[in-house]
Formats: structure tokens, sequence, C-alpha cells
């Protein structure tokens, strides 16, 4: 969060570090990197559509949650090379959670002691400020992200081509 910017949270939230797993509907994994009774921080390798409306299922002390959720936010982290030499995209996602009935919200309240028990705590005191990349890998995310612009352009001119009639019929 930039200087001057209050805080909209209205809970704060904890990292677990990616101590737990989650999964966002039937779409993706991912590691659950902070929490608070208002929402999560996931990191997952597909892209969620800010705004979307979802189900979030978290795996809390052996406990299975699915939570309603709306996307708030998600933004490309990082690329990772993978072991064919492929790189992937490493997203990093909020999700807010909607409706959350007294019983769930037990059960993450009761996460979160778990977590910060016997241990510093570390609840974020600038919720929306995310480190800044390291500069080498973020131009790598640009370019990578810029050959995947240019290869969805590509395929959109390809599939205009394919679909065009050849027969002079419009």
């Amino acid at each position: 969060m930039g200087k001057g910017q209050r805080d909209k949270r209205e809970y704060p939230r904890v990292f677990v570090e990616g101590k737990s797993r989650g999964r966002v509907a039937a779409i993706c994994e991912g590691s659950l990197l902070n929490i608070s009774l208002g929402g999560v921080l996931i990191e997952h390798v597909h892209a969620l559509r800010p705004g979307t409306p979802s189900f979030v299922e978290l795996e809390l002390q052996g406990k299975r949650v699915r939570l309603r959720c709306r996307v708030a936010r998600s933004v490309a982290d990082r690329t990772e090379v993978q072991p064919d030499g492929e790189r992937e995209v490493i997203y990093h996602s909020g999700l807010e959670f909607l409706d959350v009935p007294e019983e769930m919200r037990q059960v993450i309240s009761d996460y979160i002691e778990s977590v910060t028990q016997g241990r510093p705590s570390r609840i974020e005191t600038e919720p929306d400020r995310e480190p800044d990349p390291d500069p080498d890998q973020k131009e790598s995310l640009l370019a990578d992200l810029d050959k995947l612009e240019h290869l969805v352009k590509e395929a959109s001119k390809k599939f205009k081509k394919d679909m065009a009639p050849t027969d002079g019929t419009v």
C-alpha cells in the first residue's frame, strides 16, 4: 500500500507461507500465501479474471473448507522454467470470502491462531503492498507476456483468415 493510502481491509492478513493448499472452483490448485477472516492470497498457474464469483476450497488443519468467494485481483507475479524448458507464468490472486457461515469463520480463526502461535506475528501492516519483483524476473516476465501477446495476435489473424469465405460470399 502506498504512502498516504488507507488500508481498506476489514481483517488483518496472516502469512502462512504455502503451508496450506487450496483450489479455486475446479479451475486451479494453488498455495495459500496469506489468510484473513475476509479472504486469502493464493499462488497458482492459471489466470483468473478479477470480479469473477467462484468457490475456494481450503485444507485448514485437516478440515476441508469450501467458501463462496470473489476474485478481487489477479496479477502475474513471475515466470518459472519448467523441467521441459518451458516457462510458466505464476499468478498471485486475492480472493474475497462472501457470506461466510459462523462455523467456517471459526475454523478460519482457529487456523490463523494455530499458525501464529509460538512464533512472532507476521500480520501484514501494509496489505496492498506487494514486494517489488527482482528486476531480471520482471524483465523476463514482460518479455514472456510480449511473446504471448504476439502469439495471440498471430492466432487471431490465422483464425480470421481460416474463417473468411473463399467463394466470395459474405
